[in-house]
């Protein structure tokens, strides 16, 4: 084959070369991609933290967050309105999650709460469309005003055993919830606790 532009180089080899470079470059790049979107580094650096208190997030937020064993409250407002996180994981040792801690979470669709949790604040996950269930820790003494509201994708809650109150529209505007399981002796509900729960079928 001949040589082009009398460098000496046949052109399928130099074609190869640049072929190997850029596939080189585009593998490094997915690989660093991957890494940040699902949270392969320390997860530690996005969040600040004071006290055992998680105050807030960073900018830089993953669609899946694992909150640190070492953090013991969830402040107020800490992840309202955030639009990429689809699944948030407590662990053990959590304490407590502050009011509109997760409010208005465009995208969150999946939430395990830690057995240890004993204190919900208000509001916490109102305006949850995408949230499509979630388990109640076991300690909890009360259902707080607004947990719910406007999750228009859960179908049933089970109520703790602890819990004795289920304060005002706890599960106001969910529309699909169907059934609703209290496994204690609740001796309070609030106005509107269930209004708007169109589908409801059963509280038992």
């Amino acid at each position: 084959m001949k040589d082009e532009g009398g460098f000496g180089k046949k052109s399928n080899d130099f074609d190869l070369e640049e072929y190997m470079k850029k596939s080189y470059l585009y593998v490094v790049t997915l690989i660093l991609l991957v890494g940040f979107c699902y949270g392969e580094a320390n997860q530690d650096d996005m969040f600040i933290l004071r006290d055992g208190v998680l105050q807030k997030c960073q900018d830089r937020i993953t669609m899946e967050i694992i909150i640190p064993e070492k953090v013991k409250c969830i402040a107020d407002q800490a992840f309202s309105g955030n639009r990429k996180v689809s699944r948030i994981v407590t662990q053990d040792g959590l304490e407590a999650i502050g009011s509109h801690a997760f409010s208005n979470c465009d995208n969150l669709q999946d939430v395990v709460i830690a057995e240890t949790i004993t204190n919900i604040g208000s509001s916490a996950f109102c305006g949850c469309h995408r949230l499509d269930h979630i388990d109640l820790p076991p300690n909890l003494q009360c259902i707080p005003r607004l947990l719910l509201f406007a999750c228009g994708k859960i179908h049933s809650v089970s109520i703790p055993k602890s819990a004795r109150s289920i304060e005002g529209c706890a599960f106001q505007d969910c529309r699909e919830l169907k059934q609703v399981n209290i496994d204690g002796v609740i001796t309070n509900i609030g106005a509107g606790a269930f209004s708007g729960c169109v589908a409801l079928e059963k509280i038992r």
